[in-house]
């Protein structure tokens, strides 16, 4: 894994770089993972959201998940509950896979953040806040996205395609995400 001035170059944090699986997983079909290549913002793929979510599993893991070309899941940032440490996995210009509703795919930034959600008070610590709100700031400028929470949204706020869908759809970042800080 490389490391690179994150989106907060000049701006007091590190953005560590660990690439999401991307092979052919059936040649056949052509099927692949974790994200799709694209060219957002030229290819009328607009960046509109940034979608807030919460691992359910520890950052270590959540690492070998996006390693991991079958589980078809990806998320543009990972921050770190301990110290707050970004870790970038798809460039926002490509389409990582998850809100669970291709069109907020498509139009959206992924912010996952190591918590299980129902525990949110344990693992939503200071550093964790305040290097998310750095991060969210940054991509809100860079690609012209209001900081409103009409734009902000929780994963739990990602409507399902469907009716039926509607019910698996994710709750977090859950009740215990502070949304004012």
């Amino acid at each position: 894994p490389g490391s690179e001035d994150g989106p907060g170059s000049g701006r007091g944090f590190v953005c560590e770089q660990v690439p999401a699986a991307y092979v052919v997983r059936d040649a056949m079909t052509g099927a692949y993972g974790n994200y799709d290549l694209a060219e957002r913002q030229r290819d009328g793929q607009d960046i509109r959201y940034i979608v807030i979510h919460t691992t359910e599993v520890s950052y270590e893991g959540t690492l070998r998940i996006f390693a991991d070309p079958f589980r078809s899941a990806s998320a543009h940032y990972l921050l770190r509950s301990s110290d707050g440490r970004v870790t970038k996995f798809v460039s926002p210009r490509h389409v990582a896979w998850h809100a669970g509703n291709w069109y907020y795919n498509m139009h959206s930034i992924g912010i996952e953040h190591e918590a299980w959600a129902f525990e949110g008070h344990k693992w939503f610590s200071d550093a964790l806040y305040s290097e998310s709100a750095k991060l969210v700031r940054y991509l809100a400028r860079r690609y012209g996205v209001p900081l409103d929470r009409a734009h902000i949204l929780g994963h739990d706020e990602v409507p399902g395609i469907s009716q039926a869908r509607q019910k698996s759809m994710h709750w977090d970042p859950g009740p215990y995400w502070d949304w004012d800080r």
